[in-house]
């Protein structure tokens, strides 16, 4: 991971720059700044692969610069990247090391722990933890989901998630949300009713909740009943990282939770600069949209 986020900064930099890998696998503060800057990019790849590794242990990580540099230079004058499939199960531990290719090439790996949702009509439901993707397909959101602090959920391209009646996708203040979507292939968060029957307010919407400053203390987000501090937002990190919504449409969502009390089809709640919403329609929704 920590080769792949310099082959996307490098990618994605205004100026050509090239990162010195070696220094920053074996200098731990080159790693750490190397690591913060590109947290701040906004690039949704670059910031994505750093704010993964901001919440990896390095001092748990065997890090050996010389085989760090042995495959920086080879892979670079092949033309390889280290894009190894390294599927995980809730019941395997991360793997955490530097693995060793054919041909005498070394790679970096982090190994995270990822729970996949297949492909299909899956229900989802109850507080989210870890690492979730949903890849593909239709997914149905029962009642109202959290994914929790220090988690992230990740949505593939082309993955449809319908809302049950009285459901909401809640990211909670410290977790994530990467839904990426392309022109082609957009997310879409929609009704759980048949097509031509949908209308708004069919279900309650999306919610992101950060840590940004906000006007009031510690509030708690509106249209959610919940005691739980799950449902607060609001902090100090001008910067606080929501994740990123492209290419997303979320539609026929909206309810009133209670008198003067209602979730729009896409609430923010302290969602700082890092956090990337572009290219999202919210359509037909109740309320404020």
């Amino acid at each position: 991971m920590l080769w792949a986020l310099k082959r996307a900064y490098e990618k994605h930099s205004p100026e050509p720059q090239r990162v010195n890998f070696t220094k920053v696998v074996k200098n731990a503060d080159s790693r750490d700044k190397f690591i913060k800057q590109a947290a701040q990019s906004p690039i949704a790849e670059v910031s994505r692969l750093a704010r993964q590794l901001e919440r990896v242990d390095f001092s748990q990580v065997n890090l050996d610069s010389q085989a760090a540099a042995a495959f920086e230079t080879q892979s670079a004058s092949a033309g390889l990247s280290n894009s190894i499939p390294t599927p995980a199960t809730p019941k395997q531990p991360p793997k955490i090391g530097l693995y060793v290719l054919g041909g005498g090439f070394a790679a970096l790996i982090i190994g995270v722990t990822l729970f996949f949702f297949p492909m299909g009509s899956e229900t989802i439901k109850g507080t989210l933890t870890g690492n979730v993707v949903l890849d593909g397909g239709t997914y149905k959101l029962q009642g109202i989901v959290y994914v929790s602090a220090r988690s992230n959920l990740e949505i593939q391209p082309g993955t449809t998630i319908v809302g049950e009646p009285g459901s909401a996708l809640v990211v909670s203040r410290d977790a994530t949300i990467y839904a990426q979507g392309t022109p082609e292939e957009p997310i879409v968060f929609t009704s759980s009713q048949p097509e031509g029957q949908r209308k708004p307010g069919d279900w309650g919407g999306v919610v992101l909740l950060g840590n940004a400053p906000t006007n009031v203390a510690n509030p708690t987000i509106e249209g959610v009943r919940d005691p739980r501090i799950i449902t607060n937002f609001g902090g100090n990190d001008v910067f606080s990282n929501c994740g990123v919504l492209e290419y997303v449409r979320v539609e026929f969502a909206g309810y009133e939770a209670f008198a003067n009390n209602e979730l729009n089809g896409l609430t923010l709640g302290g969602c700082g600069k890092n956090t990337i919403i572009r290219h999202v329609q919210v359509h037909r929704s109740l309320d404020d949209g």
